[in-house]
Parts: structure tokens; sequence; C-alpha cells
């Protein structure tokens, strides 16, 4: 546990032993879920923050005519909760769905403010996992105010290749949960795929994307 929680951005740069001295010193659960169980209901009390130790889970949001839209997909070492628990309602606003056998670690918000007041490293951390989840939500937005299929597919192409520094993208999802996350039919999402490689903008096998003209596809988003 000790490993992936120096790995995940709430812990990062506290040293192991350091790490595991502190958690001496508050109270925080391992529990663990099967797949497709579910973490959190849209509407349940916020009552924790979450860091994943292992698989995987989605935030999910249901609309009234059934359609599931995956608002995002969280693997070892990502964390949840932390704006929420904070917050005037600390309701969750989705729903929160193991989609693997997972391992969660949950500590309280009391325990939290025990931990900022402990170590001023995991306060910087704690502001600055605040701060990227406001700018994430801002790229969502961002996302969403573009109109066509293929601009969409650009910022996201975009956004993981500022963040992998590769023109040679590994997507970190399935090609359904892309869509998913584009807020886009799979069909329309292979078939404008399919054209951009035609056009020689990118190339694909399975979730690995080449970017052959970025200059192209940043020129389609600004």
């Amino acid at each position: 546990m000790i490993p992936v929680l120096t790995f995940s951005s709430l812990f990062k740069g506290i040293e192991e032993d350091k790490l595991e001295q502190l958690l001496a010193t508050v109270s925080y659960q391992l529990k663990s879920y099967k797949k497709g169980e579910l973490i959190a209901m849209e509407g349940d009390n916020c009552e924790h923050l979450g860091i994943i130790i292992s698989g995987n889970i989605q935030i999910q949001k249901s609309h009234s005519s059934g359609k599931i839209v995956v608002l995002d997909l969280l693997a070892k070492g990502d964390l949840f909760g932390e704006v929420i628990i904070f917050s005037q309602e600390h309701r969750f606003p989705a729903t929160i769905l193991s989609v693997t056998a997972s391992c969660i670690f949950l500590i309280s918000k009391a325990e939290i403010k025990q931990l900022c007041i402990k170590n001023e490293l995991f306060l910087e951390n704690f502001l600055q996992a605040l701060t990227n989840k406001i700018l994430m939500l801002n790229r969502k937005v961002k996302t969403l105010s573009y109109k066509t299929i293929r601009e969409k597919i650009a910022n996201l192409l975009m956004e993981e290749y500022l963040q992998q520094k590769t023109p040679l993208l590994t997507l970190p999802y399935k090609r359904h949960e892309m869509a998913d996350l584009l807020g886009i039919p799979r069909p329309s999402l292979s078939r404008e795929l399919s054209v951009m490689k035609e056009e020689g903008l990118i190339d694909y096998y399975r979730n690995t994307v080449k970017l052959l003209k970025p200059d192209q596809l940043k020129d389609l988003i600004f």
C-alpha cells in the first residue's frame, strides 16, 4: 500500500518510512470491491477521500433517458472525492463504479485536516490536487464546447500528447470508453478516426495512436 500511496499526487515527495509514520497517527480504511460493485451512488454523502490502491474505477452519470455517460476513468494512484468532501453539499454528483476488482484507501475529512496540520508537504499536495481537479473540469467544459466530432477527438489527442510528450500515444481507455468521455456514439467515433487515418492525420492500432500531423490537429482546436 505505501509504495502506491507515494505514487499518488496526495503523498508525492513524502518518503515511504516517513509516510508510514505519518499514517500511524491517523485513522483510515482499506476497502476491497468486486468487479461491477458500486463504490458510491450519485447523491450519496461523501464521507471519505479515496485513493485507488489497485484496480480501475469509473465515474458515471446517468440520464433520465437511461443513457450512462462515463465522466472519468481512474486507475492506481488516482484519487476521488477530494473536492466534494470539503464542499457545503458534500454529496457525490455522479456514481462511482469499480470496473475491475479494486482496493481503495479511504480517509475522512477530519483525518485529512490532521494530516494537513502535521505535514506541510501533504498540505501543499492537497491544495495542488484541488487545483488540478478544477483545471481538469475546465478541460471537460472545453471539450463540450467543441461542435464537431473531429474537434473533440483532436482536443483529447492533443491533451494526451502534452501529457505523454510523444506523438506515439498509448490511450488509457478502450474505444467505447473514449466515446463516452467525448459524449459521442461509438460508431461515429470509429468512423471519424478512420477518416482522419485516411487523410494522414493519425495512424492507430487498438489503443495506440500515432500523431502524424500534430500541428494540423492543434489548428483544429485553437
